[in-house]
Parts: C-alpha cells; structure tokens; sequence
C-alpha cells in the first residue's frame, strides 16, 4: 500500500465500498493518509507551495505532513529552515500542536525539540534551524533545501522575512517552501507571492475540514461578512489590500470643518487626548482628540504637531491643545513603552487631568493587532470622523506599509489606535454631564 503514494492511496481508497472505506481509512498508521485531497502535497515542479486558507481548514496539518514527507523521502539527512511569528509558536503550534510535526510523524519517525540548539531533529539525521519572524535578519545566512513558514500574516516584518527565507532556500534541484497564512490584512507582497509562476496556492473554506463542531460555525456566523470571509472562507477581501479603505472612511465622515467643534464637545459624555509619545527623533508625537456621545466613538481632530520635538516641545504643544480641547477631569491618555514614568511627568504637569499611562502587552504589544482591534470598531459602526484628517487618514490607508516602513512611524494612527481601543474597553458613563461651560468644570 506504501508504494502507491498519497495521491494513489486516495484513489484506491475511494474505489471500496464504505465498509472497507471505513476500515482501511482507519487503520492507516501514517497521518498523511487522513489528508483530504486538497491538503496533499502538490505534485510538480514548484518552488512554493501558499497555503492560504480559511482557519479550521487543516493548513497546519497538511503543511506538517508535507514537512516530514520532505525530510524523509526527499531530503534525508539535510538541514531546513522554520519559521513562525515567535519560539513560542514554533514549539506550541509548528512542533507540539495537535497539526505540529511531532503529531504528524510516521511512527518511529517522530522529531525531538532542542530549545538550547534552536532546532528540530529527526532519526534519520534531518534537522531543521528554527527563526522567528520578529527577527528577520537571523534569518540570513543559511543555505537550506526546504523551509516552513507559518502564519506569515502575523509577523511585523514578513515582507522582509520571507525575502531573507528565499535567499536561503537554495540547495537541491528542487528546493521547496511550503507557507500557511490566513488573508486577514489583504497583504499586496503577499499576493505577488501568490502570483509568481512557480507558486502553487492552495484555498479553501473552514466549511471543507468534516472534523470541526457544527458549534464551531455556528460563532464563525456570528462574524461581520467581511471578517467571516477572511476568516472561515480564506478570501482576500480588503480593498487594495488597505486596513481602511478609502471608501470606508468617507463613509464615516459626518461634517467637514476645519477645526473641532466646541460646542459638540460640551455635549459629549467622554473626551480624551490620546498620546503616540516621542523622543524627537524620526517619528512625531501622535495626539488624537477623541470624545464619546450616544455610545459613539467621536474622532475630533489630529493633533499631532508636523515636526519632531523634544519632549519639553511637544508636551508644550500638548498644553495649548489642553487648554483648548479638555475640561478638568477629562483624560490624557499616553502610551508608556519605552517611555517609563512619562505618564506621572504629565500627570505632574497636568494636575486638573485624568492621565493615564497605557503599557502594551501580549499581543496589544504588536502595533498591527491593536490596528485590527480598531478596525472592527469601524466595520460594527461604532467610530464616525468629525472632518477629513488627511495626513491620518494616509496612515490609516497605508498602515501596513508604514509599520513596515524604516523611513516613517506611524504616529498619528498609533494615537488614534490606541484611543479608541480605550474608550471601548471603558465601562459605559453613569455619570450625567449638568453644565460645561468652556472655562468651567464638571457640576454633578
């Protein structure tokens, strides 16, 4: 049975009636003989194999069964490349996941971990170097047969991971790389690598993978249309590939002033500052007024200054916008990464305010998962722009560009991100707003 191959063990197979469908389906000791055609690894002369599919699908399962195929059959003995966002998905995901390549190893060919080596081996000598996408020059400098990568829409800098995991993959006659990734930001480099020639993609649907809960689609159809064929279907969706289309944000556009409006703010529950800081050097100190009213999220003006500043600068900047925007009691929000203690500066500085110092971790650490937290702010109607913000707005448009960016921060969208990612963990006000006139306070 060996001899006939994936491709005509499935053929075979599907020629017996159910009874001994049923038997010799699962009997099959090798996991790659549980693939579903479309998970097999595809036949013919490519370089790449995409596999960009909705999640539920099985990517990781077929990518795992394909890897160890690799190492076995193909390039016995030979050092390969794996790459995921970080080591702690190598190990929980790529290696030990229920799809990992421990899980997926035909018996007595089952690969061990080495953390202190950074590397997977197998029994027959093969053995595979492990990078992380956050680190993508460590990724230089091997000369490699095959690579794994997976989930390349979750690095910060894929574009230039992927480029270094090319150059890597140069030995054999027919060096492999074998990518998974989910279309959740409709990334333009990865659709030209969708589109090379010697790029074999395959897509598919959560609805394709029999083994899944019915429970599980049943919240996969709770999703917005968009993010449900991202999601579950695996389908580019986004408009050029934008975080933010430009036809979204027009749509959310309600007036076109030039400046906030005052008498609007009075009249808001909510208003805040929220703070991108800056050391002066390449990027800007993002501001974005911000105010809620009726349970929406009010975008009020861009605030950040045009030029780089010194802190001492722009927190002068910060005092006029105060002055202007803010009533005691209303909040400056600043983020605190790398710039420890900045929060109790301004709190020194602005002692009438509410300052709150915002420090992100886990995944809110990474800029792009706050980015897409807001967004969905936006496709549930929940944020409406008082007036155009171009230079934001081209942020907004732009921002996987400009995270990728050496040359630009950013900034604007950072503060705006960030801000509104606030106000919508905030529990609702209970607190009735009596009288605000522009140089008074609060009366409850």
């Amino acid at each position: 049975m060996a001899s006939l191959g994936v491709h005509g063990y499935y053929d075979w197979l599907n020629q017996l009636d159910d009874d001994l469908y049923d038997q010799f389906h699962g009997a099959a000791s090798d996991p790659a003989l549980t693939l579903r055609p479309k998970q097999e690894m595809p036949e013919g002369d490519w370089y790449i194999w995409m596999l960009r599919t909705g999640r539920g699908f099985g990517k990781n399962h077929a990518a795992s069964c394909a890897i160890n195929q690799l190492v076995e059959f193909e390039f016995p003995g030979k050092q390969g490349l794996i790459v995921g966002a970080t080591f702690k998905d190598v190990r929980s995901t790529i290696f030990e996941g229920p799809s990992g390549l421990k899980n997926t190893a035909r018996p007595g060919m089952e690969p061990i971990l080495s953390e202190h080596h950074a590397e997977i081996r197998w029994p027959n000598g093969s053995k595979a170097a492990i990078r992380t996408g956050y680190n993508p020059q460590d990724i230089r400098g091997l000369s490699v047969p095959w690579a794994y990568a997976d989930e390349l829409i979750k690095w910060p800098k894929g574009q230039v991971s992927f480029d270094n995991i090319a150059m890597c993959v140069r030995e054999g006659e027919r060096p492999r790389i074998i990518l998974t990734s989910t279309p959740l930001r409709g990334a333009e480099w990865l659709k030209r690598i969708e589109a090379r020639e010697d790029c074999h993609v395959t897509t598919g649907s959560s609805r394709e993978n029999v083994n899944l809960p019915d429970a599980f689609f049943t919240g996969q159809g709770q999703l917005e249309s968009k993010k449900y064929a991202e999601e579950a279907d695996g389908e580019w969706v986004t408009e050029n590939g934008a975080l933010w289309s430009r036809s979204q944000l027009d749509e959310v556009t309600v007036l076109n002033n030039r400046v906030p409006d005052l008498s609007f703010l009075e009249t808001c529950e909510r208003r805040q500052i929220s703070i991108d800081p800056s050391q002066g050097k390449r990027d800007l100190a993002g501001m974005s007024l911000q105010a809620v009213k009726d349970r929406t999220y009010w975008v009020m003006g861009d605030l950040t200054p045009d030029k780089t500043m010194k802190i001492s600068d722009w927190t002068a900047h910060l005092r006029k916008q105060v002055k202007r925007y803010l009533k005691p009691g209303d909040t400056i929000l600043v983020e605190t990464n790398g710039f420890a203690g900045i929060d109790e500066t301004l709190q020194r500085e602005f002692p009438d305010m509410h300052v709150i110092g915002k420090f992100h971790t886990g995944k809110d650490s990474q800029k792009v998962a706050r980015a897409e937290r807001a967004q969905m702010l936006y496709q549930n109607g929940k944020v409406r722009h008082f007036n155009p913000f171009p230079q934001l707005e081209r942020q907004m448009m732009e921002f996987y560009d400009v995270v990728d960016s050496s040359t630009e921060s950013p900034d604007r969208a950072d503060a705006l991100i960030t801000g509104l990612n606030w106000l919508e963990e905030l529990p609702p006000p209970t607190i009735a707003v009596l009288n605000l006139g522009l140089q008074g306070g609060f009366a409850f």
